[in-house]
């Protein structure tokens, strides 16, 4: 009871901050006329939009059925042009719709999803590190998360895609004992999916698991449930369907969308391993700074010489996401010793999605975000068994107490810059 009360109360202090902190976001009535359409650029005035707004207005767009999603006028082609633009799947962006039409507003149906996602990472904490104080600190650390608190604020898709993933090991770990949950794990895995392709990477960690395990049933159920992951993808696309496109069509655009994706990372292309440095150390990479002047009239008046050093990563937190990775190994020692190999998963999950990011070519941040849970359970799960074998019971949850102040400090009051001048470029 005191377990569920302290996750209520973490929940009360998620919604409250983010609502205090940022309410305009959710009170913000949403305007289509702002947004228009210049030589195939989508503008907002007359700059280009960021993909917020873009996910926000194609969403607008998509549960309206505007002639737009349907047919491209200029090209003729009889793809939804839409989905070419965003390069996404569109679960995400028809909720983000359906956040406007419901609440005006296309940020309020992000802050809900990520309310649902902090009480899936409660209930599979409960299932790992079972009822204890131990089994609040991965919402504690998630609630505190500076790119989660961002992401529950405006309209991207990153957020729908955790649920989806989390609600996904939710069911993935009923299906253990109850076999029946792995149709529904499957159906809810389309859906994370068709939030965004990055979602499949959660498979291995579950067949993994079920190797490990031995469990042969258990992988032959997984294996014949998946193709319900497929159907689940492809009635996200019912509206395309009914308007009289054909499967051969639905086949084209997920691959010409898919071919567009790999071309934007890999011809920009980032270093094998790039996305760990972020994890890591929190750089986004070196690069230069300029200080631009521009008169009111748009024109250049002067500029400050250019400086070289590292981009940063705002959201970054030293207490919290270097420590993932190596919780999540030590995470699979202390499961393999104690032998609770439920508490494994969350290390497979963990290091599933990273053995993909490593070498896919230029990523952002965010797209760790759905891995950031399951690197704060293995945490979690790390510092209960390190406080087991501790002798001096006191001391060491002196040492967690000091830990979990240190992450809320950092999270609340330090801001990291976002870019570290190291010299000046010659001239």
């Amino acid at each position: 009871m005191r377990v569920h009360l302290g996750f209520l109360i973490i929940l009360i202090f998620f919604l409250t901050y983010l609502l205090c902190s940022d309410f305009t976001s959710f009170t913000i009535c949403f305007d289509p006329s702002q947004y228009q359409e210049v030589n195939g650029q989508l503008l907002r005035s007359n700059n280009m939009v960021s993909d917020a707004d873009l996910y926000a207005y194609t969403g607008w767009l998509y549960v309206r059925g505007s002639p737009e999603y349907f047919l491209n006028m200029t090209s003729g082609q009889r793809y939804p042009p839409l989905m070419h633009i965003t390069g996404h799947p569109p679960l995400a962006i028809y909720l983000i719709g359906l956040s406007i039409i419901i609440f005006n507003n296309q940020n309020v149906m992000s802050l809900v999803f990520a309310s649902l996602t902090l009480i899936a990472t409660y209930i599979i904490s409960r299932r790992v590190l079972e009822e204890s104080f131990f089994t609040l600190i991965p919402p504690f650390i998630l609630c505190l998360d500076k790119m989660f608190l961002s992401f529950s604020t405006v309209s991207r898709l990153d957020i729908y895609l955790t649920f989806f993933t989390i609600l996904s090991v939710v069911l993935y770990i009923y299906a253990l004992k109850r076999p029946v949950f792995f149709l529904v794990f499957s159906l809810v895995l389309g859906l994370a999916v068709a939030s965004k392709w990055s979602a499949i990477f959660l498979i291995p960690a579950c067949i993994i698991y079920l190797v490990v395990r031995r469990d042969w049933r258990g992988l032959k159920l997984l294996l014949l449930s998946l193709p319900l992951a497929l159907l689940s993808y492809i009635l996200v696309f019912i509206v395309f369907f009914i308007n009289g496109y054909t499967f051969q069509e639905f086949i084209s655009l997920n691959l010409d969308v898919f071919k567009g994706q790999f071309e934007r990372r890999y011809q920009v292309g980032k270093a094998p391993f790039w996305i760990l440095l972020n994890l890591l150390t929190g750089i986004s990479g070196p690069g230069t700074s300029r200080v631009i002047y521009i008169s009111e009239t748009g024109e250049i008046v002067g500029y400050e010489p250019a400086i070289w050093g590292l981009h940063m990563i705002e959201y970054f937190n030293p207490f919290t996401w270097p420590i993932t990775f190596s919780a999540s190994i030590l995470a699979i020692y202390y499961a393999w010793r104690n032998r609770e190999y439920i508490a494994l998963f969350p290390s497979f999950w963990f290091f599933s999605f990273l053995a993909f990011m490593v070498n896919m070519g230029s990523l952002f941040e965010w797209y760790l975000l759905p891995i950031l849970p399951a690197g704060y359970i293995a945490i979690a799960y790390t510092i209960k068994n390190i406080y087991i074998d501790s002798k001096n019971k006191r001391f060491a949850k002196l040492i967690i107490a000091m830990y979990c102040i240190a992450i809320a400090v950092w999270s609340l009051l330090i801001k990291v810059p976002a870019f570290i001048p190291l010299s000046q470029i010659p001239t």
